[in-house]
C-alpha cells in the first residue's frame, strides 16, 4: 500500500460521523435496523443508509466486519457489548457446537465472511451454511443474528476477538 493510499483511507474512516458511528453502535449491540432506527427516532432506511455508508468508509460488506473494523479503529468499544450484563440470560452451558458448526462460527465471525463467501470456503451451498448458522444461534440462546451470536460466542470464549 503506498503512502497516499493509505492516508487516504485513514481520511476515509476518519470522515465517519458520530450519527453513523452511534449507529454502528446500537447494532453492535445486536439491534435490528428497525430497533436501531427506533432508539435513534429516526427511520430504518436512514439507519440502513448510513450502514452503507459505513461500510463504503471502512472497505468492508456487512455488520459483522465494520463492527471488527470500527472496534480495531477504536471507534467504537467492544467491551461494552461483551459485558456479562449484555448476554442473554438463558445461555446453555456448555455450549456444544459440531466440528463444522465451529468452522462456520469462525468463517463469519473471525474472518467476517458473508454465508456465500464461507459456504464457497467449505464447498458447500449457502443454504447449509443458513442451516448451520441457524443450530449455531438455538445453541447459544436466544440471538436473532449475526452480531448478538458474535457477542455471545466471543463472551463464551468459542472465538477470539479480532
Amino acid at each position: 500500500m503506498s503512502l497516499n493510499s493509505a492516508t487516504a483511507s485513514t481520511q476515509r474512516w476518519r470522515s465517519i460521523t458520530e450519527r453513523e458511528v452511534q449507529t454502528l453502535s446500537l447494532i453492535g449491540q445486536g439491534l435490528s435496523s428497525q430497533e436501531a432506527a427506533d432508539a435513534l427516532d429516526i427511520g430504518k432506511r436512514t439507519v440502513d443508509c448510513r450502514l452503507r455508508s459505513v461500510y463504503s468508509k471502512l472497505h468492508v460488506k456487512n455488520r459483522v466486519q465494520a463492527f471488527q473494523v470500527a472496534t480495531q479503529l477504536g471507534l467504537i468499544k467492544p467491551d461494552q457489548f461483551l459485558s456479562a450484563s449484555s448476554q442473554p440470560a438463558s445461555i446453555p452451558v456448555p455450549v456444544r457446537l459440531t466440528r463444522r458448526e465451529i468452522e462456520v462460527l469462525n468463517l463469519i465471525f473471525s474472518r467476517g465472511l458473508s454465508s456465500k463467501e464461507a459456504a464457497r470456503v467449505l464447498g458447500c451451498a449457502k443454504t447449509t451454511v443458513d442451516f448451520h448458522l441457524c443450530h449455531i444461534y438455538r445453541k447459544l440462546g436466544p440471538v436473532h443474528n449475526h452480531l448478538q451470536a458474535l457477542r455471545v460466542a466471543r463472551g463464551l470464549g468459542l472465538i477470539k476477538a479480532a
